[in-house]
């Protein structure tokens, strides 16, 4: 049985799916390419409280360390993470 195309229905019926599979891959990929080209992710609930550029190891490339207050307690109060970023391809990297 053929559509008034000349195709069978099913033909179709797979060429739209294709179709929709290709627009999906397309959003997928600026997706991922947005995501992974984000200057410095902060953990969610994490709080910056400094933040500094600078040659840390006289190599003549920067690094970039940021403080943070964590989402965790002790006793003694909010756990602080140090995380030092060097820059690569201009983009920082753990």
């Amino acid at each position: 049985m053929e559509d008034s195309e000349g195709i069978n229905p099913r033909v179709s019926d797979i060429k739209k799916c294709l179709g929709s599979l290709k627009e999906a891959f397309i959003l997928l990929f600026i997706f991922f390419i947005y995501s992974f080209g984000q200057d410095v992710l902060m953990p969610k609930g994490f709080e910056i409280l400094a933040e500094k550029v600078g040659n840390l190891d006289g190599d003549e490339i920067e690094e970039r360390v940021i403080v943070y207050n964590t989402t965790d307690t002790t006793e003694d109060g909010i756990v602080r993470e140090i995380r030092i970023f060097k820059l690569s391809n201009n983009k920082w990297k753990v």
